[in-house]
């Protein structure tokens, strides 16, 4: 969900109620604080992490993830915490 829209000239920065930076495109909305590995499960990662041990991904290289899928996996891992 949308919280906060902030313009500065050409630049639209769009932030999610966690103050996330996101990105809207078409129908599909990117969290760009968070990245996709190349793993089947537990693939998503924050971008302080910059590599998957597992599957030896590189943040730079891989896409930004869907905000709706980063929404459920902090509701799966808040729990362990």
């Amino acid at each position: 969900m949308v919280n906060k829209i902030v313009r500065d000239g050409i630049l639209t920065t769009v932030y999610n109620d966690m103050n996330e930076r996101i990105e809207i495109v078409g129908d599909i909305t990117l969290n760009l604080e968070y990245w996709d590995c190349e793993c089947v499960e537990n693939y998503i990662h924050p971008i302080t992490e910059n590599h998957c041990e597992k599957c030896n991904a590189l943040e730079e290289d891989s896409p930004n993830s869907r905000e709706n899928e980063v929404i459920e996996y902090i509701h799966r891992i808040l729990p362990q915490q």
